[in-house]
């Protein structure tokens, strides 16, 4: 259901923040057009780099499980148009 929202209206935003305290707190806020990717090798990719970095499970384990589910699964690329930071320990 994501990857037709996003196909009838691909906008997005993205926001990330860190720190306990407002004089702690720094993030940053994207907004974009996504874009979805729906070549099985790029998907394939994506998914195999995802168990790698997240240690899911070893390299011949995670081809087949991302294999199994190639099928119903699309990538997702937020190109950058508007990005917000900022920075509370920055402040006097």
């Amino acid at each position: 259901q994501k990857s037709r929202n996003l196909e009838r209206d691909p906008r997005a935003s993205l926001l990330v923040e860190v720190g306990s305290t407002y004089r702690e707190l720094r993030g940053a806020a994207i907004q974009g057009r996504v874009e979805l990717i729906r070549d099985g090798a790029v998907v394939r990719g994506i998914g195999l780099g995802l168990y790698a970095r997240y240690g899911i499970a070893p390299a011949a384990e995670a081809r087949s499980l991302v294999d199994a589910q190639l099928s119903k699964r699309v990538g997702l690329r937020l190109p950058l148009e508007k990005v917000v930071s900022w920075d509370h320990r920055k402040l006097p």
